[in-house]
């Protein structure tokens, strides 16, 4: 790769068997296919182990894959990643030259940060800290309010609570940590055809429907298409100085809706 560009990595789950993420690979013509050094050997037959179909193998492989093995237990003549989480023969890995739609601005601002959260803040903030998961730590600072703008991450803890309010802007992917009688949506009801769900995405125009209620789908039925973790909060919701967000919104988002000032 050049050097002087900006590399963002784009990680896509099940791309085998999702539709939606099936059709955001089909954006590029070069993809690195991560492979688990102990299936690498019989990677298609270890997908079906564990997928039972891949309804959308041909659109993954349908482009130059590039082979990368992971956790191998030592340096590789090829792509890999060993269990010291150090990349070999980096020239190997493949990638596309994007345009941006968007270039994300930067800022001095100090900013305090806990759980998960669009990476993108990284390269906004340069100052951002983060605390991990250690959300105790983060709530001492937190409390503190040394900061400009702090981030509550998403975890996987759905009882927790906090009760201070700071006065400093906060933007938050833990809603629940406030926000009481919060719905998720229930297990799919209704069948959907993924071959027309991979179709829409690709063609149709950001925000339009992509299911009935009760489908799979029912939870990207939003401007953005961004997955809604419940059924009852709009998409961005500002409650004087904390702002929060249903599913993964990215601070594109945030910025295009004039809730977020860098």
């Amino acid at each position: 790769m050049p050097y002087g560009y900006d590399v963002f990595i784009l990680e896509l789950s099940s791309a085998y068997v999702f539709p939606i993420s099936a059709a955001r690979i089909s954006l590029f013509d070069n993809i690195n296919e991560l492979m688990p050094y102990d299936m690498s050997d019989d990677w298609d037959k270890n997908l079906v182990k564990k997928y039972k179909n891949l309804p959308f193998l041909d659109v993954v492989r349908n482009r130059n894959v590039k082979p990368v093995i992971t956790k191998s237990p030592h340096k590789m003549n090829c792509a890999s990643i060993d269990t010291d989480f150090v990349v070999h023969n980096i020239d190997d890995f493949v990638y596309d030259e994007v345009e941006p739609k968007m270039m994300l601005p930067k800022s001095d601002k100090k900013v305090i940060a806990v759980g998960a959260f669009p990476a993108e803040f990284w390269n906004m903030y340069p100052n951002l800290k983060w605390y991990e998961y250690d959300y105790p730590e983060f709530y001492n600072m937190y409390k503190g309010e040394e900061y400009d703008i702090a981030i509550i991450g998403d975890c996987k803890n759905d009882e927790m609570k906090l009760s201070f309010r700071p006065n400093k802007p906060v933007i938050c992917y833990k809603p629940t940590v406030y926000i009481d009688y919060l719905k998720t949506f229930p297990k799919a009801s209704a069948l959907t055809d993924k071959n027309e769900i991979l179709s829409l995405v690709r063609t149709a125009n950001v925000g339009t429907s992509l299911g009935i209620d009760g489908c799979r789908y029912e939870a990207f039925n939003n401007k953005y298409w961004i997955k809604h973790e419940f059924t009852n909060l709009d998409t961005i919701t500002a409650d004087n100085n904390i702002i929060y967000c249903n599913g993964w919104v990215l601070p594109q988002h945030l910025i295009r809706e004039e809730v977020l000032e860098v």
